[in-house]
Protein backbone atom coordinates (compact mmCIF):
# COMPACT_ATOMS: atom_id res chain seq x y z
CA UNK A 1 0.00 0.00 0.00
CA UNK A 2 1.51 3.78 -0.78
CA UNK A 3 1.35 6.39 1.21
CA UNK A 4 1.75 9.73 0.34
CA UNK A 5 3.04 12.67 2.68
CA UNK A 6 3.37 16.42 2.04
CA UNK A 7 6.35 17.48 3.82
CA UNK A 8 6.92 20.68 5.99
CA UNK A 9 10.10 22.94 5.53
CA UNK A 10 11.63 21.22 9.07
CA UNK A 11 11.85 17.88 7.43
CA UNK A 12 15.06 19.12 4.69
CA UNK A 13 16.61 21.54 7.67
CA UNK A 14 15.98 20.05 11.18
CA UNK A 15 16.25 16.57 10.52
CA UNK A 16 18.93 14.55 9.43
CA UNK A 17 19.54 13.31 6.26
CA UNK A 18 16.19 11.80 4.65
CA UNK A 19 18.62 8.79 3.32
CA UNK A 20 19.52 7.64 6.72
CA UNK A 21 16.10 8.47 8.28
CA UNK A 22 13.88 4.79 9.19
CA UNK A 23 11.23 5.61 7.26
CA UNK A 24 9.65 2.07 7.28
CA UNK A 25 9.13 2.47 10.60
CA UNK A 26 6.94 5.98 10.01
CA UNK A 27 4.71 4.28 7.75
CA UNK A 28 3.95 0.61 9.51
CA UNK A 29 6.11 -1.16 6.98
CA UNK A 30 4.28 0.43 4.16
CA UNK A 31 6.27 -0.89 0.51
CA UNK A 32 6.04 2.21 -1.54
CA UNK A 33 6.18 6.02 0.22
CA UNK A 34 6.14 9.26 -2.28
CA UNK A 35 7.48 12.50 -0.36
CA UNK A 36 6.28 15.62 -1.94
CA UNK A 37 7.84 18.68 -1.55
CA UNK A 38 5.57 21.65 -1.83
CA UNK A 39 6.50 24.45 -3.90
CA UNK A 40 6.57 26.89 -0.94
CA UNK A 41 9.19 24.69 0.83
CA UNK A 42 11.04 24.65 -2.57
CA UNK A 43 10.83 28.99 -2.16
CA UNK A 44 11.32 29.01 1.36
CA UNK A 45 14.96 26.85 1.01
CA UNK A 46 15.64 29.23 -2.04
CA UNK A 47 15.33 32.26 0.15
CA UNK A 48 17.30 30.38 3.36
CA UNK A 49 20.34 29.33 1.64
CA UNK A 50 20.97 33.62 1.20
CA UNK A 51 20.76 34.22 4.33
CA UNK A 52 24.31 34.18 6.35
CA UNK A 53 26.48 30.80 7.49
CA UNK A 54 24.16 29.64 9.84
CA UNK A 55 23.72 26.06 10.36
CA UNK A 56 20.22 26.48 9.10
CA UNK A 57 21.72 28.44 5.55
CA UNK A 58 24.23 25.77 5.30
CA UNK A 59 21.39 22.97 5.34
CA UNK A 60 19.35 25.40 3.10
CA UNK A 61 22.78 25.14 0.39
CA UNK A 62 23.09 21.78 0.79
CA UNK A 63 19.38 20.81 0.26
CA UNK A 64 19.16 23.38 -2.71
CA UNK A 65 21.64 21.57 -4.45
CA UNK A 66 19.83 18.18 -3.77
CA UNK A 67 16.77 19.63 -5.43
CA UNK A 68 18.67 20.58 -8.41
CA UNK A 69 19.65 16.84 -8.91
CA UNK A 70 15.78 16.12 -8.17
CA UNK A 71 15.19 18.80 -11.52
CA UNK A 72 17.42 17.40 -13.80
CA UNK A 73 16.08 13.91 -13.24
CA UNK A 74 12.96 12.46 -14.97
CA UNK A 75 9.59 13.38 -13.43
CA UNK A 76 11.92 15.35 -10.60
CA UNK A 77 12.05 12.46 -8.44
CA UNK A 78 14.72 11.18 -6.24
CA UNK A 79 14.39 7.46 -4.65
CA UNK A 80 16.14 5.44 -2.46
CA UNK A 81 15.71 2.14 -0.38
CA UNK A 82 15.20 2.18 3.63
CA UNK A 83 15.05 -1.15 4.92
CA UNK A 84 11.91 -2.58 2.91
CA UNK A 85 10.62 0.50 2.04
CA UNK A 86 11.03 2.32 -1.54
CA UNK A 87 11.22 6.35 -0.25
CA UNK A 88 10.74 8.72 -3.14
CA UNK A 89 11.30 12.24 -2.72
CA UNK A 90 9.40 14.32 -5.56
CA UNK A 91 8.93 18.07 -6.28
CA UNK A 92 5.60 19.40 -6.31
CA UNK A 93 4.18 21.11 -9.58
CA UNK A 94 2.35 24.42 -9.30
CA UNK A 95 -1.35 24.26 -7.17
CA UNK A 96 -4.07 23.38 -9.98
CA UNK A 97 -6.30 26.76 -9.98
CA UNK A 98 -9.30 23.91 -10.92
CA UNK A 99 -8.89 22.87 -6.88
CA UNK A 100 -11.07 24.42 -4.82
CA UNK A 101 -9.80 26.63 -1.79
CA UNK A 102 -10.96 27.37 1.89
CA UNK A 103 -12.23 30.70 2.17
CA UNK A 104 -10.12 31.41 5.33
CA UNK A 105 -6.95 30.62 4.65
CA UNK A 106 -4.54 32.84 5.14
CA UNK A 107 -2.05 32.39 2.15
CA UNK A 108 0.17 35.39 3.42
CA UNK A 109 1.37 32.52 6.06
CA UNK A 110 3.51 29.64 4.61
CA UNK A 111 1.85 27.20 7.13
CA UNK A 112 -1.49 28.23 5.04
CA UNK A 113 -0.35 28.06 1.71
CA UNK A 114 1.15 24.44 2.24
CA UNK A 115 -1.83 22.77 3.82
CA UNK A 116 -3.42 24.67 0.50
CA UNK A 117 -1.16 22.68 -1.60
CA UNK A 118 -2.01 19.57 -0.13
CA UNK A 119 -5.54 19.50 -0.19
CA UNK A 120 -5.41 21.01 -4.31
CA UNK A 121 -3.05 17.93 -4.96
CA UNK A 122 -6.04 15.40 -2.72
CA UNK A 123 -8.71 16.87 -4.64
CA UNK A 124 -7.25 16.38 -8.15
CA UNK A 125 -5.50 13.43 -7.19
CA UNK A 126 -9.00 11.63 -5.66
CA UNK A 127 -6.16 10.57 -3.26
CA UNK A 128 -5.64 10.67 0.32
CA UNK A 129 -2.58 12.88 1.74
CA UNK A 130 -1.04 13.13 5.06
CA UNK A 131 0.93 16.63 6.21
CA UNK A 132 4.68 15.66 7.53
CA UNK A 133 5.39 17.72 9.64
CA UNK A 134 7.16 19.06 13.06
CA UNK A 135 5.47 22.02 13.69
CA UNK A 136 2.27 22.09 15.92
CA UNK A 137 1.00 24.72 14.39
CA UNK A 138 0.63 23.55 11.02
CA UNK A 139 -0.75 20.35 13.10
CA UNK A 140 -3.24 22.61 14.11
CA UNK A 141 -3.99 24.16 10.98
CA UNK A 142 -4.08 21.06 9.13
CA UNK A 143 -6.85 19.43 11.51
CA UNK A 144 -8.99 22.55 11.20
CA UNK A 145 -9.39 22.03 7.63
CA UNK A 146 -9.52 17.76 7.80
CA UNK A 147 -5.77 17.18 6.37
CA UNK A 148 -4.54 13.93 8.39
CA UNK A 149 -0.77 14.48 9.63
CA UNK A 150 2.19 12.63 10.77
CA UNK A 151 4.26 14.15 13.45
CA UNK A 152 8.01 13.80 12.35
CA UNK A 153 9.78 11.90 15.26
CA UNK A 154 11.90 13.90 17.75
CA UNK A 155 15.08 11.64 17.15
CA UNK A 156 14.95 12.48 13.76
CA UNK A 157 15.79 15.97 14.35
CA UNK A 158 19.25 17.16 14.60
CA UNK A 159 20.93 18.49 17.65
CA UNK A 160 20.27 21.94 18.49
CA UNK A 161 23.00 23.96 17.55
CA UNK A 162 24.60 26.17 20.19
CA UNK A 163 24.03 29.52 19.84
CA UNK A 164 26.12 32.34 21.00
CA UNK A 165 25.67 31.83 24.60
CA UNK A 166 26.48 28.45 23.96
CA UNK A 167 30.09 28.99 22.54
CA UNK A 168 30.78 31.57 25.39
CA UNK A 169 29.68 28.71 27.55
CA UNK A 170 32.24 25.99 26.20
CA UNK A 171 34.94 28.98 25.76
CA UNK A 172 34.91 29.54 29.61
CA UNK A 173 34.01 25.82 30.19
CA UNK A 174 37.86 24.95 28.35
CA UNK A 175 39.39 28.11 30.24
CA UNK A 176 38.57 26.72 33.28
CA UNK A 177 39.79 23.70 32.25
CA UNK A 178 43.37 25.06 31.60
CA UNK A 179 42.94 26.97 34.31
CA UNK A 180 42.62 23.62 36.55
CA UNK A 181 45.11 21.61 35.12
CA UNK A 182 47.56 23.82 37.13
CA UNK A 183 45.70 23.44 40.64
CA UNK A 184 44.94 20.98 43.25
CA UNK A 185 41.82 18.88 42.23
CA UNK A 186 40.19 17.49 45.24
CA UNK A 187 38.16 14.34 45.40
CA UNK A 188 36.60 12.15 48.49
CA UNK A 189 34.09 9.33 48.72
CA UNK A 190 31.98 8.11 51.72
CA UNK A 191 31.68 4.54 52.54
CA UNK A 192 30.14 2.22 54.85
CA UNK A 193 31.33 -1.44 55.02
CA UNK A 194 33.17 -1.42 51.69
CA UNK A 195 30.35 0.11 50.24
CA UNK A 196 30.12 3.84 48.48
CA UNK A 197 27.88 5.96 50.60
CA UNK A 198 25.72 8.05 49.48
CA UNK A 199 22.88 7.97 51.98
CA UNK A 200 23.39 6.54 55.36
CA UNK A 201 20.84 5.07 57.59
CA UNK A 202 21.36 4.64 61.14
CA UNK A 203 19.32 1.52 62.66
CA UNK A 204 18.83 2.82 66.40
CA UNK A 205 17.38 0.42 69.32
CA UNK A 206 15.22 1.88 71.94
CA UNK A 207 15.00 1.04 75.35
CA UNK A 208 12.43 2.26 78.52
CA UNK A 209 14.24 4.05 80.70
CA UNK A 210 14.23 2.86 83.99
CA UNK A 211 12.36 5.11 86.76
CA UNK A 212 14.07 4.97 90.67
CA UNK A 213 10.83 2.84 91.43
CA UNK A 214 11.86 0.68 88.35
CA UNK A 215 15.66 0.16 90.00
CA UNK A 216 14.11 -0.06 93.67
CA UNK A 217 12.62 -3.09 92.93
CA UNK A 218 15.38 -4.77 90.95
CA UNK A 219 17.83 -4.00 93.74
CA UNK A 220 15.66 -5.49 96.29
CA UNK A 221 15.66 -8.94 94.11
CA UNK A 222 19.10 -8.67 93.48
CA UNK A 223 19.50 -8.36 97.45
CA UNK A 224 17.03 -11.37 97.90
CA UNK A 225 19.41 -13.41 95.18
CA UNK A 226 22.99 -11.61 96.93
CA UNK A 227 21.87 -11.10 100.75
CA UNK A 228 24.81 -9.42 102.41
CA UNK A 229 26.86 -12.27 104.77
CA UNK A 230 26.21 -11.64 108.18
CA UNK A 231 28.02 -14.87 109.88
CA UNK A 232 31.79 -15.29 109.31
CA UNK A 233 33.88 -17.98 110.49
CA UNK A 234 35.98 -17.79 113.09
CA UNK A 235 36.93 -21.48 113.05
CA UNK A 236 39.42 -22.88 110.67
CA UNK A 237 38.47 -25.49 108.05
CA UNK A 238 38.51 -29.09 109.07
CA UNK A 239 42.14 -29.61 107.35
CA UNK A 240 44.35 -31.35 109.76
CA UNK A 241 47.58 -29.89 109.16
CA UNK A 242 51.10 -31.24 110.48
CA UNK A 243 54.77 -31.14 110.37
CA UNK A 244 56.70 -28.17 109.33
CA UNK A 245 52.57 -26.77 108.20
CA UNK A 246 51.90 -26.73 111.41
CA UNK A 247 54.63 -25.11 112.72
CA UNK A 248 54.89 -22.35 110.67
CA UNK A 249 51.53 -21.66 110.09
CA UNK A 250 48.07 -20.92 111.70
CA UNK A 251 44.55 -20.16 111.28
CA UNK A 252 43.86 -16.40 111.50
CA UNK A 253 39.66 -15.60 111.46
CA UNK A 254 38.34 -12.84 109.70
CA UNK A 255 39.01 -9.39 111.68
CA UNK A 256 37.08 -6.82 112.90
CA UNK A 257 38.45 -3.98 110.12
CA UNK A 258 37.73 -7.02 107.45
CA UNK A 259 34.07 -7.66 108.03
CA UNK A 260 33.62 -3.65 109.17
CA UNK A 261 35.29 -3.03 105.46
CA UNK A 262 32.95 -5.65 103.58
CA UNK A 263 29.75 -4.77 105.60
CA UNK A 264 29.96 -0.91 105.54
CA UNK A 265 31.80 -0.29 102.27
CA UNK A 266 32.07 -3.22 100.09
CA UNK A 267 28.74 -4.21 100.15
CA UNK A 268 27.00 -1.13 100.10
CA UNK A 269 29.43 0.34 97.22
CA UNK A 270 28.41 -2.63 95.34
CA UNK A 271 24.77 -1.93 95.45
CA UNK A 272 25.65 1.85 94.46
CA UNK A 273 27.61 0.80 91.55
CA UNK A 274 24.68 -1.77 90.62
CA UNK A 275 21.91 1.18 91.00
CA UNK A 276 24.42 3.49 88.95
CA UNK A 277 24.56 0.70 86.13
CA UNK A 278 20.74 0.10 86.16
CA UNK A 279 20.24 3.33 86.16
CA UNK A 280 21.83 4.02 82.77
CA UNK A 281 21.55 0.71 81.84
CA UNK A 282 19.66 1.73 78.82
CA UNK A 283 21.45 4.52 77.64
CA UNK A 284 24.15 2.20 77.90
CA UNK A 285 22.34 -0.37 75.62
CA UNK A 286 21.73 2.28 73.11
CA UNK A 287 25.11 3.44 72.96
CA UNK A 288 26.61 0.79 70.36
CA UNK A 289 23.19 1.20 67.77
CA UNK A 290 24.05 5.06 67.90
CA UNK A 291 26.90 4.91 66.55
CA UNK A 292 27.33 4.71 62.78
CA UNK A 293 31.08 4.76 61.26
CA UNK A 294 31.11 6.31 57.80
CA UNK A 295 34.96 5.69 56.29
CA UNK A 296 35.93 8.86 54.11
CA UNK A 297 38.84 8.72 51.70
CA UNK A 298 40.10 12.40 50.44
CA UNK A 299 42.18 12.31 46.97
CA UNK A 300 44.05 14.68 45.27
CA UNK A 301 44.16 14.20 41.87
CA UNK A 302 45.26 17.01 40.41
CA UNK A 303 48.72 18.15 38.91
CA UNK A 304 49.58 20.19 42.22
CA UNK A 305 49.82 19.74 45.26
CA UNK A 306 47.21 21.40 48.04
CA UNK A 307 49.37 24.13 50.16
CA UNK A 308 47.68 24.46 53.42
CA UNK A 309 45.08 22.21 52.72
CA UNK A 310 42.40 22.29 55.83
CA UNK A 311 39.73 19.25 55.66
CA UNK A 312 36.50 20.08 57.63
CA UNK A 313 33.72 17.76 58.40
CA UNK A 314 30.46 19.12 60.15
CA UNK A 315 27.74 17.01 61.34
CA UNK A 316 24.26 18.32 60.63
CA UNK A 317 20.68 17.92 61.79
CA UNK A 318 21.80 17.44 65.66
CA UNK A 319 24.24 14.74 65.04
CA UNK A 320 27.46 15.09 66.43
CA UNK A 321 31.05 13.13 65.89
CA UNK A 322 32.87 10.89 68.40
CA UNK A 323 36.40 11.60 69.20
CA UNK A 324 39.42 9.41 69.33
CA UNK A 325 38.61 6.35 70.92
CA UNK A 326 40.41 5.71 73.95
CA UNK A 327 42.22 2.49 73.78
CA UNK A 328 39.58 0.80 76.71
CA UNK A 329 36.60 2.37 75.39
CA UNK A 330 34.99 -0.83 73.89
CA UNK A 331 35.98 -2.53 77.49
CA UNK A 332 34.25 0.07 79.85
CA UNK A 333 31.08 0.18 76.69
CA UNK A 334 31.04 -3.49 78.05
CA UNK A 335 30.93 -2.96 81.74
CA UNK A 336 28.12 -0.31 81.46
CA UNK A 337 26.21 -3.21 79.69
CA UNK A 338 26.55 -5.32 82.60
CA UNK A 339 26.28 -6.21 86.41
CA UNK A 340 29.28 -6.04 88.81
CA UNK A 341 29.62 -9.16 90.86
CA UNK A 342 29.06 -9.27 94.49
CA UNK A 343 32.11 -8.85 97.25
CA UNK A 344 33.25 -11.88 98.31
CA UNK A 345 32.38 -11.75 102.21
CA UNK A 346 35.83 -11.90 104.76
CA UNK A 347 36.46 -15.68 105.36
CA UNK A 348 39.98 -16.09 107.26
CA UNK A 349 42.85 -17.50 105.90
CA UNK A 350 46.08 -19.36 106.55
CA UNK A 351 49.61 -17.20 107.51
CA UNK A 352 52.65 -16.35 109.56
CA UNK A 353 53.63 -13.55 110.72
CA UNK A 354 56.40 -12.72 108.22
CA UNK A 355 54.48 -13.91 105.06
CA UNK A 356 50.92 -12.44 106.10
CA UNK A 357 52.32 -9.14 104.81
CA UNK A 358 51.65 -7.88 101.51
CA UNK A 359 54.26 -8.29 98.95
CA UNK A 360 53.91 -4.62 98.29
CA UNK A 361 54.82 -3.53 101.96
CA UNK A 362 57.66 -5.15 102.01
CA UNK A 363 58.93 -4.22 98.44
CA UNK A 364 57.61 -1.10 98.02
CA UNK A 365 57.60 0.10 94.21
CA UNK A 366 59.17 3.33 93.36
CA UNK A 367 56.44 5.52 90.87
CA UNK A 368 58.32 6.09 87.70
CA UNK A 369 55.71 7.93 86.31
CA UNK A 370 55.80 10.50 88.44
CA UNK A 371 58.96 12.06 86.93
CA UNK A 372 58.38 11.32 83.24
CA UNK A 373 57.38 15.18 82.81
CA UNK A 374 60.72 16.07 83.72
CA UNK A 375 62.28 13.96 80.99
CA UNK A 376 60.28 15.10 78.47
CA UNK A 377 60.30 18.82 79.61
CA UNK A 378 63.63 19.23 77.74
CA UNK A 379 62.84 17.40 74.90
CA UNK A 380 62.66 19.96 71.91
CA UNK A 381 58.96 19.60 70.07
CA UNK A 382 58.70 17.13 67.43
CA UNK A 383 58.03 18.87 63.86
CA UNK A 384 55.46 18.15 61.81
CA UNK A 385 55.25 16.34 58.64
CA UNK A 386 54.59 18.47 55.48
CA UNK A 387 53.06 15.71 54.13
CA UNK A 388 50.71 14.40 57.21
CA UNK A 389 47.13 15.68 58.13
CA UNK A 390 46.98 16.79 62.02
CA UNK A 391 44.47 17.37 64.04
CA UNK A 392 43.03 20.78 65.09
CA UNK A 393 39.94 20.26 66.69
CA UNK A 394 37.34 17.35 67.87
CA UNK A 395 39.91 15.14 68.67
CA UNK A 396 39.62 14.64 72.45
CA UNK A 397 35.48 15.81 73.08
CA UNK A 398 32.26 14.94 70.73
CA UNK A 399 31.55 18.02 68.72
CA UNK A 400 29.39 18.47 65.84
CA UNK A 401 33.11 19.52 63.98
CA UNK A 402 36.29 18.09 63.33
CA UNK A 403 39.32 20.20 61.25
CA UNK A 404 42.68 18.57 60.19
CA UNK A 405 45.03 20.60 58.08
CA UNK A 406 48.06 19.76 56.37
CA UNK A 407 50.64 21.68 55.22
CA UNK A 408 51.18 20.40 52.02
CA UNK A 409 48.47 17.75 50.58
CA UNK A 410 50.32 15.73 47.88
CA UNK A 411 49.10 14.77 44.29
CA UNK A 412 49.01 11.28 42.53
CA UNK A 413 49.72 9.48 45.50
CA UNK A 414 46.68 7.87 46.72
CA UNK A 415 43.75 8.56 49.38
CA UNK A 416 44.07 9.28 52.60
CA UNK A 417 41.62 7.22 55.14
CA UNK A 418 39.65 8.86 58.16
CA UNK A 419 36.58 6.85 59.75
CA UNK A 420 34.17 9.68 61.03
CA UNK A 421 32.06 8.45 64.08
CA UNK A 422 29.07 9.35 63.83
CA UNK A 423 26.48 9.82 66.80
CA UNK A 424 22.94 9.97 67.38
CA UNK A 425 22.51 12.09 70.97
CA UNK A 426 20.09 10.35 73.29
CA UNK A 427 18.71 13.54 74.38
CA UNK A 428 16.65 14.59 71.59
CA UNK A 429 14.75 12.59 68.83
CA UNK A 430 16.96 12.95 65.18
CA UNK A 431 15.04 11.48 62.65
CA UNK A 432 17.27 12.88 59.43
CA UNK A 433 20.70 15.36 59.16
CA UNK A 434 23.76 14.94 57.44
CA UNK A 435 27.91 14.92 57.30
CA UNK A 436 29.30 17.81 55.04
CA UNK A 437 33.11 17.86 54.02
CA UNK A 438 34.74 20.90 52.63
CA UNK A 439 38.41 20.78 51.62
CA UNK A 440 40.08 24.22 51.75
CA UNK A 441 43.57 25.04 50.32
CA UNK A 442 45.63 28.12 49.37
CA UNK A 443 45.75 27.34 45.79
CA UNK A 444 42.70 25.50 45.08
CA UNK A 445 40.13 27.47 42.93
CA UNK A 446 37.56 26.83 45.52
CA UNK A 447 36.62 24.65 48.10
CA UNK A 448 35.54 20.99 47.46
CA UNK A 449 32.15 20.38 49.14
CA UNK A 450 30.66 16.59 49.68
CA UNK A 451 27.42 16.15 51.83
CA UNK A 452 26.03 12.69 52.43
CA UNK A 453 22.43 12.81 53.69
CA UNK A 454 22.04 10.06 56.95
CA UNK A 455 18.53 9.10 57.88
CA UNK A 456 17.78 7.92 61.79
CA UNK A 457 15.48 5.01 61.94
CA UNK A 458 14.57 4.44 65.83
CA UNK A 459 13.06 0.43 66.79
CA UNK A 460 11.36 -0.22 70.34
CA UNK A 461 13.89 -3.31 72.50
CA UNK A 462 12.67 -4.74 75.64
CA UNK A 463 14.66 -3.65 78.43
CA UNK A 464 12.75 -6.06 81.11
CA UNK A 465 14.53 -8.84 78.94
CA UNK A 466 17.93 -7.54 79.08
CA UNK A 467 17.52 -6.84 83.23
CA UNK A 468 16.35 -10.47 83.56
CA UNK A 469 19.74 -11.85 81.90
CA UNK A 470 22.13 -9.56 83.83
CA UNK A 471 20.37 -10.80 87.18
CA UNK A 472 20.49 -14.50 86.24
CA UNK A 473 24.49 -14.15 85.25
CA UNK A 474 25.53 -12.27 88.52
Amino acid sequence: MRQVFFCDTNLLLQCKKVESLPWGELTDGAPDVLVYIPRTVQTEIDRLKQDGNSRRSRKAREVSSWLREMVRANECRISFSSGGTTVSFILAGPRSKAAPRPDDLDLDHNDDRIVDEALAWSHMNAQSVSLLTHDVGMMTTARHYGLSFVEIPSDWLLSPEPDERDKKIAAYEKEITSFKATHPAIRASFSHNGKELDRGVIEVEQYRRLSDQDVDILLERIKAYHPQETIFKTHPPDRPMNGIGAALFRWRPPSEQEIREYTEYAYPAWLKQVRDRLSGLAVAMEYPTRRFFIDLDIENTGFKSAQSARVQLVARGGLMLLPEPEDDEENCAEEQTSLPPPPQPPAGKWGTGMFDLGFDQLMPIVDRRGYAHLLSANLPPRPRDPNKFYWEEGRHEMSAQWELTCQEFMHKVGPISFQVPVFVPSDTTITRGAIELTVAAANLPEPFRKVVPVEVRYHEASIDEVVDGLIARL
